[in-house]
Parts: C-alpha cells; sequence; structure tokens
C-alpha cells in the first residue's frame, strides 16, 4: 500500500462532542459506510481550523465516507422557482428546522455543528467601511454588487415563505453555508453533512465522487482531479469521499480542493483567502474598451475620444471575440490574451504598443491605487486588536500588492 511520507501534517484529536454525535448519526440512521466509519471530526486540524480527520490507514482509492444522496440538501443550478441556488438550498433547510418536520429533527446533528458565524464575511457581514478596506476597486465593485443582489433576491424568497419563522438574519447565514459547502454534480448543487467539513488545500489528499456521476468536484474543481470510486456498492445513488493516490495515514487530515481559484473567488464565495496561492491574480482591465481607453489616454497625455474609443474596442472584439472581459496579471506570466489584443491595437490605430511596457505601466499604476503600502500591511498583521473582517481584507489586499510588485519586477528586467 502507497502511503504519503512525511507530506502531510499529522493531527492530534480533540473530538468534539457535536462531531462524535454527528458520525454515530449517520452511521446508525443515514447509512454511513463503510463501517465502522474511518474518520473523525476534530477542532483541532491545524490552522484551517475545524476538520476531518483519518483515524485509520487508507490506500489510495480507498472510500473514506459514502452517503446516499438523500441524506444532503439539493437543487438544480437552474432553480424551478427562479431563485439563486444557494437561496434555494438556504430556504430548504430553513424550512426543514424551523418547521419541526420529522426530516428537520433527524438533521439535529449536522444543524448543531454548522458554524454560527457567516462563511462569507464580505458578502453578509462586512460594514461598507469594511469592503473599503479591501482597497481592490475590482473586488469591491464585485462584492458590492453581489451583496445587492443578494438583498433583493433575499427579500424575495422571505416574502415568498408563507409566515415561516426566519427572516434576513437567518437567511443569509444559511445562504452562507449553502454557498460555502456545496459540490456540483451533473447541473445540481448539492451539501451533505460530514464531507462538508473538510478543508482546502491546493495538494488535496482526497477528492468527492458522485456515484451516478463522474464529473463532480468541491467549488466546480477541474473535473480531471475526479477519483475513481472504489471499494463501495455502488446500488442507489451516493456521494463518497474518497483517498488521493498516496492514500491517508491515521491522524492525517482529509483535504480537498475547492478549486483553482484566484483569491477573489475564495474571500467572496467561501469566506477565506488561502495563504499561498499559485492561482492568484490581479485584473488589469475588465474590458477591451478598459484597455482601449487606457492607451488611448497614455498617448493622449489624458484626454480621451470617447467615441473614439468605443468604435476602436468594437473593432478589437469584432477582430478577436468578445471574450476580452478580466484579463488579468498571473503569478507566472500575463494573460495569454494580452499579446493578440495589442497587436491587433497597433494596427488599429497605426502606432507601435509594447505589449510588456503595457502591463508593465499598468502595474505600476494599479499598486498606486491601493491607499497602502505592502509594508504597511504587513505591519498591521501584527496588530494585537485588529478585528478579524479586517484581517481578511489586509491578507487579500497584500497578496494582490505582492503579485503586482512580483510582476513589476519580473516585467522590468525584459523590457
Amino acid at each position: 500500500t502507497k502511503l504519503p511520507v512525511g507530506s502531510r501534517r499529522r493531527c492530534v484529536p480533540t473530538y468534539a462532542s457535536k462531531g462524535q454525535k454527528l458520525v454515530e448519526w449517520l452511521v446508525k440512521e443515514r447509512e454511513l459506510e463503510p463501517k465502522p466509519c474511518g474518520v473523525d471530526v476534530t477542532d483541532e486540524a491545524g490552522p484551517k481550523g475545524r476538520g476531518l480527520v483519518a483515524n485509520r490507514n487508507f490506500a489510495p482509492g480507498e472510500t473514506l465516507a459514502s452517503m446516499p444522496v438523500h441524506v444532503g440538501i439539493g437543487t438544480p443550478v437552474e432553480t424551478k422557482s427562479g431563485r439563486p441556488w444557494n437561496l434555494e438550498m438556504a430556504s430548504q433547510m430553513l424550512d426543514e428546522r424551523n418547521a419541526g418536520s420529522s426530516t428537520a429533527k433527524g438533521r439535529e446533528p449536522w444543524w448543531e455543528i454548522l458554524p454560527k458565524d457567516n462563511a462569507s464575511p464580505v458578502l453578509f457581514e462586512f460594514t461598507e467601511q469594511e469592503v473599503n478596506e479591501l482597497q481592490d476597486k475590482d473586488t469591491m465593485r464585485e462584492a458590492r454588487l453581489m451583496r445587492e443582489m443578494f438583498e433583493t433576491e433575499a427579500e424575495e424568497t422571505i416574502s415568498d415563505s408563507n409566515g415561516l419563522s426566519w427572516g434576513f438574519e437567518e437567511l443569509s447565514w444559511a445562504s452562507s453555508m449553502m454557498q460555502s459547502r456545496s459540490f456540483v454534480t451533473d447541473g445540481e448543487h448539492w451539501t451533505f453533512p460530514l464531507i462538508d467539513l473538510c478543508n482546502h488545500d491546493f495538494e488535496p489528499n482526497a477528492q468527492v465522487k458522485s456515484i451516478r456521476s463522474p464529473d463532480t468536484c468541491q467549488g466546480l474543481d477541474a473535473l480531471e482531479e475526479i477519483a475513481a470510486a472504489e471499494g463501495i456498492d455502488p446500488g442507489p445513488d451516493r456521494f463518497a469521499l474518497i483517498a488521493g493516490e498516496d492514500g491517508i495515514r491515521a491522524g492525517e487530515e482529509i483535504l480537498i480542493s475547492y478549486g483553482n481559484w484566484p483569491n477573489d473567488v475564495f474571500l467572496l464565495f467561501f469566506g477565506f483567502v488561502p495563504p499561498h496561492n499559485p492561482h492568484d491574480a490581479v485584473v488589469l482591465f475588465n474590458s477591451a474598451e478598459e484597455l482601449v481607453e487606457w492607451v488611448v489616454e497614455k498617448r493622449c497625455n489624458g484626454q480621451n475620444n470617447a467615441q473614439y474609443v468605443k468604435q476602436t474596442a468594437q473593432a478589437l472584439e469584432d477582430t478577436l471575440g468578445d471574450d476580452l472581459d478580466r484579463i488579468v496579471v498571473l503569478q507566472d506570466g500575463i494573460d495569454a490574451r494580452v499579446p493578440a489584443a495589442v497587436e491587433e491595437m497597433s494596427k488599429l490605430m497605426n502606432d507601435e504598443i509594447n505589449a510588456l511596457a503595457l502591463v508593465f505601466k499598468r502595474c505600476e499604476w494599479l499598486l498606486q491605487t491601493y491607499t497602502t503600502s505592502l509594508e504597511e500591511d504587513e505591519d498591521l498583521l501584527h496588530t494585537v486588536d485588529l478585528s478579524s473582517n479586517k484581517q481578511l481584507a489586509v491578507r487579500y489586499r497584500l497578496n494582490k500588492k505582492r503579485l503586482l510588485q512580483s510582476a513589476i519586477r519580473n516585467l522590468s528586467g525584459v523590457i
């Protein structure tokens, strides 16, 4: 049996009674397999907080936990009600819990172990001042837009709830739980007890598998990361947690990948910022028009002809297609769309434009738009009385500044 050698942290679990109760409930009443259960809930799974640990060695591809689909909560991506999927799942959860149905009472061990705080504080808890602390204008705009949309949809959901005893605050909490703990499979969102306690890592040692469909993953993760489900009887539709190609040792935390996303997605949807994210990016230009406007202003000493910008941007999209939104600079280079866009702009403007120099200047300008320096942010993180929300915002913007500084340093040697 191939087992990992010294590459993972080993956990000394302090098992919470709620975690034990959850596992016992799933084994006794919800057809959890295998038996005895090979995973435990711990409140000390390392810096990631509460999570799952293996209580025995697992071979590569072995099933850590599996349960029938009916144990979870799910909805199609395109909901019948037309509501956003997270609100639909949140309403289902609150309806069950507050109506006192037998189904709701049966799920009590699951409800009890869910965090009491919102899982996506930027969308549901941040004050306007805390949103401003992000300092990244693109992300601030996105966060405000998402909050506005949620508030509108939430009010409509509440008005259609037939007088059930939950309001905006409960719906916000439940939506954040569903949004941050769901899996996507075959056009449906699902969340499952126990499996939803898995923390994220870009080098996971486990994977989530839908027995009825091979293309399922946490947070729309890459399809090639899905493992084959071995060691369980397919039977009815099931969801399973599967050990990765190196297996898992007893005492090791069970980690899955939420996806190879930039920090924007982790911040807004999952409520945290990975400390070292190789997939992070900074948006240089949100659209072809913004790209053209930047080039025109730099070549005309700040002067701008709005009609010329629109016409040139349209011509650019006519040639290259309309997929010029969110042009980014990456950890390991620049957006692959930049060279072609700049080459076409050079033709349209009858002017030679250096793509690398353009990105260099844009990175310099973006870095100057932040209201604090990288060094000031690093000092802030050592402040004792820094609130959790502000700490989250500082960590987010600090990573963006580091990426921009790295891009500027790398480009300065080649332009």
